[in-house]
């Protein structure tokens, strides 16, 4: 083009490229071609508004060959077994399939939500690199697989809902944002686990020697520790032990006494320990009442 551009004069571009962007959030259909004319406004003009211009006729755009993820064939290698149990191991495996038209050649992210009765037990986000040897073609399918340890107790046991997204955050265009294509990405499978055997510590017997005393005399606290669970107690722990004075709330002793497992065995499921403090009643008014 050459300037000036004088009254009444014209010029012309006969080709110019245009990158049309590939966003799952367009549709296919007719679309119109706008050129706008000094578009930014820097040349001042009898008119401003006489600038843009729109094709009459309508460019029908679709998408071309595009890739399809989805999410198939959950599995959990400990349900299998029969070993999946609450403070173990859980190793989801699964299956990320291309079942479009078009390779997957870039980087996206899958989620994984376990969940148990409505609770999470798990919520991450994992990569795919697709980029180099990775490509996943149309009709592939790549392995993929995640372990963790549950949690101990009820959360880790019962019927746990695993749900797995692919391209969780939509980096892959599949379709536009409505279409099957990006609607299909996520699949889901429950499985059960068992809650494993514990330990289940119980204070019974508990007494008091002398049960009347005098403000800063010792006492000695006896007790029984069983285990009423269905497993031994494999680690040392300890017990709380506390006196406190009923008409003021007062707490006048409070000690802990540590249990170890090398001096006292574990303490095997039904099996009982028993367990003494001497203790001392402070001195002054403040100890003087029923205490408990």
């Amino acid at each position: 083009m050459a300037l000036p551009l004088a009254a009444g004069g014209q010029y012309q571009r006969l080709s110019t490229l245009v990158d049309l962007p590939l966003l799952a959030s367009l549709s296919q259909g007719a679309y119109y071609l706008i050129v706008q004319a000094d578009a930014l406004g820097v040349q001042p003009e009898s008119s401003e508004t006489n600038n843009v211009f729109a094709s009459v006729t309508p460019i029908n755009i679709s998408f071309p060959p595009l890739p399809d993820l989805r999410a198939a064939s959950i599995t959990v290698e400990e349900a299998a077994a029969g070993t999946l149990t609450s403070g173990g191991p859980m190793t989801i495996r699964w299956q990320t399939r291309n079942d479009g038209s078009a390779p997957v050649s870039s980087l996206f992210h899958e989620r994984i939500l376990v969940t148990n009765a409505g609770q999470t037990v798990l919520n991450t986000v994992v990569t795919y690199d697709a980029t180099g040897s990775g490509s996943l073609a149309a009709g592939a399918a790549a392995s993929r697989s995640f372990n963790f340890t549950l949690p101990d107790g009820a959360l880790g046991a019962g019927t746990l809902s695993v749900s797995i997204t692919t391209d969780w955050n939509n980096e892959v265009v599949e379709g536009f944002s409505s279409s099957a294509a990006e609607t299909n990405n996520t699949a889901s499978a429950n499985f059960a686990a068992n809650l494993r055997p514990y330990a289940d510590l119980v204070v019974a017997n508990l007494a008091v020697s002398p049960t009347t005393v005098q403000t800063g005399q010792a006492v000695n606290v006896t007790w029984q520790t069983s285990n009423t669970g269905t497993a031994a107690v494999s680690t040392g722990f300890s017990e709380r032990v506390k006196i406190v004075n009923t008409t003021s709330g007062a707490v006048l002793v409070n000690q802990t006494l540590g249990y170890d497992l090398g001096a006292g065995g574990p303490i095997e499921a039904g099996g009982t320990r028993n367990r003494s403090l001497s203790v001392v009643v402070p001195d002054g008014t403040a100890s003087v009442a029923a205490c408990r």
